[in-house]
């Protein structure tokens, strides 16, 4: 563990670099815990994201799947593309098996891109699958980059399904991590669910209330922590710690 530094930051705990975080998130943690990143696009919010799942340290759970919008160069070391999930249950058990031989988790990402709106009925149904197929899985993480394109009725409207998992996974060892623009696309599940939250400064007021809400402080204190920050520093919340850190840009 590092030891935590003096922060220059009114409420914080203390403050890392990227790569201190990485280090210190790994280590503290726990397999089955449920993350959100939320800040608005060009922050580098799926940089880290993929960064931090990469970690040597993070938990090897029985495997990975992302549901994501398109190849994302962030998350292309994140295992093998595919057009389809889950495959017949027997060949799903001899992947496994020769990945835990390995000593490698199965990692996988789903990650269509839509050419015309009609293509959308094809990939929501493939993301539905996807969700109800967690439901049923031990030790295994799924990861959603682009929350709103699978919450919003007017894209795929899962925002039940990602509810429904949030609430159940973590029974059987599952976990989620979760990466929105906006509160209002974060399931209302998270408010009692969440064990990590990485989020990027706004000034949008209602948002920094939702935030405050959804992990249980005065949402007056985000606000002034993000007064102080660089636009692209990031404010790291350990719910479970009840500490906060600020993630420096560099």
């Amino acid at each position: 563990m590092i030891a935590l530094p003096s922060a220059n930051y009114e409420g914080a705990e203390g403050d890392f670099t990227r790569d201190e975080f990485l280090a210190e998130f790994a280590y503290r943690y726990k397999a089955g815990q449920h993350a959100v990143w939320f800040g608005s696009t060009g922050r580098g919010k799926t940089t880290l994201l993929g960064k931090t799942l990469a970690m040597p340290g993070m938990p090897k759970s029985d495997g990975l799947i992302t549901i994501q919008l398109g190849p994302d160069a962030a998350l292309a070391h994140l295992g093998k593309p595919v057009k389809s999930w889950p495959p017949p249950s027997l060949v799903l058990d001899a992947m496994r098996m020769d990945h835990r031989d390995r000593g490698v988790p199965l990692v996988r990402r789903y990650q269509p891109l839509p050419k015309k709106p009609s293509d959308f009925i094809t990939i929501r149904r493939q993301a539905s699958r996807i969700l109800l197929w967690m439901f049923g899985q031990k030790n295994f993480t799924i990861v959603i980059p682009d929350l709103q394109v699978v919450t919003d009725p007017g894209m795929m409207g899962l925002g039940k399904e990602v509810d429904q998992l949030i609430i159940t996974i973590r029974k059987r060892g599952g976990a989620a991590f979760l990466d929105a623009h906006a509160p209002r696309w974060i399931p209302s599940s998270c408010k009692d669910n969440v064990q990590h939250l990485v989020v990027w400064p706004t000034r949008n007021e209602d948002a920094i209330k939702s935030l405050g809400r959804l992990i249980g402080v005065d949402w007056r204190i985000i606000s002034n922590l993000f007064r102080s920050m660089h636009y692209h520093d990031a404010l790291w919340v350990d719910v479970t710690a009840d500490e906060f850190f600020i993630v420096r840009r560099k």
